[in-house]
């Protein structure tokens, strides 16, 4: 019943954001449903469309490396309980790299927060894997681009192929014997280095027990990513008849890790400040003056304020993508329902789809033995 309750709630929400969004204003009545917390925005990897990767990037990434203070981290989960909120660990870093990170899972559970990882998979070990089964965490999302291993190395640089996708099959096969208390994401990103191997990828990952797959956007990330000379506006706003307006700040709140809170998650130089929560509690930063500010910029297509420090919305590639339009909000809302209907309603309950369930399982324990000869047969 709890589950149903949360679903009719999220569906609610989803229903007056949709009926807003039709006349959308400076000044957000709906407090964010989803918060991005960045536990750290360090990384043991140099993935090749990441403003980590130093190689041919065209502008400087100037952040601080550094750690959020778990007494900051509980500040905001116990604000934000308050309000049916849910979270995702991640943003522009390894969450797993922080040393309280187990911590902050156990705490965001312990106060009834719908809590998702994104993750890389390189720490998932079999201890961290138990501990994070045992908590429930409710959604793990796996950034995992092939299944080929030259093709995986040559993207995720500084990765193991074979490591990480134990590391990630460990998790699966765990999460199966405990019920699935976990809804498992794998996460690609469709580029050139992976694009022969994508049938094979959906193959393989369709054939164990996850939850769901899902193709990311190549995104240039303002020009700090690391691919982002690949990527040209004019691919998608050709088949764009009107300026868009991102709905990206009527929706997010991302905090990072020393506090500072951005509007978009994309921002990863924070070139634009909405206040800090060491200051102010979320609730009144979601409405102050720099939010509003950033709407009145996308609302009128004037970005001077917004990029006062330096580019920001003017060179993302997401400004065309339909999936962010508030103008095409009623497609987005179709597809956001679909998604959180298959993470709340996720395990099985016909018998025909605990045995195809059961299957896959079996499928995986089959690779697991044999592995990786089991992976190279592919």
């Amino acid at each position: 019943m709890k589950s149903v309750e949360y679903f009719k709630a999220f569906v609610s929400r989803n229903i007056d954001q949709l009926i807003y969004s039709l006349n959308p204003q400076k000044k957000s009545p709906f407090f964010p449903v989803r918060i991005h917390i960045e536990p750290t925005n360090t990384c043991n990897l140099r993935c090749v469309h990441c403003h980590h990767n130093d190689l041919g990037k065209s502008r400087p990434w100037t952040r601080n490396l550094g750690c959020m203070e778990l007494d900051v981290y509980k500040k905001i989960i116990d604000e934000i309980s308050e309000y049916g909120c849910e979270i995702t660990l991640d943003n522009q870093g390894e969450p797993m790299l922080h040393k309280d990170f187990m911590e902050m899972v156990s705490y965001a559970k312990f106060k009834g927060v719908f809590t998702s990882v994104l993750t890389n998979g390189t720490r998932l070990s079999n201890d961290l894997s138990a501990k994070l089964i045992e908590l429930k965490l409710d959604r793990i999302v796996f950034s995992f681009d092939s299944i080929i291993k030259e093709e995986y190395e040559k993207i995720r640089v500084g990765a193991n192929f074979e490591t990480t996708l134990w590391n990630m099959m460990n998790y699966l096969k765990m999460n199966y014997e405990a019920g699935s208390p976990t809804f498992s994401t794998l996460s690609v990103i469709p580029q050139d280095l992976n694009e022969s191997g994508l049938e094979k990828y959906r193959s393989f990952f369709e054939s164990i027990p996850v939850s769901s797959i899902f193709f990311s956007s190549l995104l240039n990330l303002s020009g700090y990513s690391g691919i982002s000379e690949e990527i040209t506006l004019d691919n998608l706003k050709c088949k764009s008849r009107k300026r868009p307006i991102c709905r990206i700040p009527w929706e997010n709140i991302v905090i990072n890790h020393d506090g500072e809170v951005s509007i978009c998650p994309l921002d990863v130089n924070l070139s634009y400040s909405a206040g800090n929560v060491k200051d102010s509690s979320l609730l009144s930063i979601w409405n102050n003056r720099r939010y509003q500010d950033f709407r009145q910029g996308h609302l009128a297509g004037d970005y001077s304020k917004i990029e006062a420090a330096g580019d920001l919305c003017s060179q993302c590639n997401c400004l065309y993508d339909p999936e962010y339009d508030l103008q095409n909000y009623t497609e987005f809302s179709k597809n956001d329902l679909t998604r959180k209907a298959a993470q709340v309603f996720s395990k099985p309950k016909a018998a025909h789809d605990k045995k195809i369930l059961k299957v896959k399982y079996e499928t995986l324990i089959h690779i697991m033995d044999r592995f990786p000869e089991s992976i190279l047969e592919l």
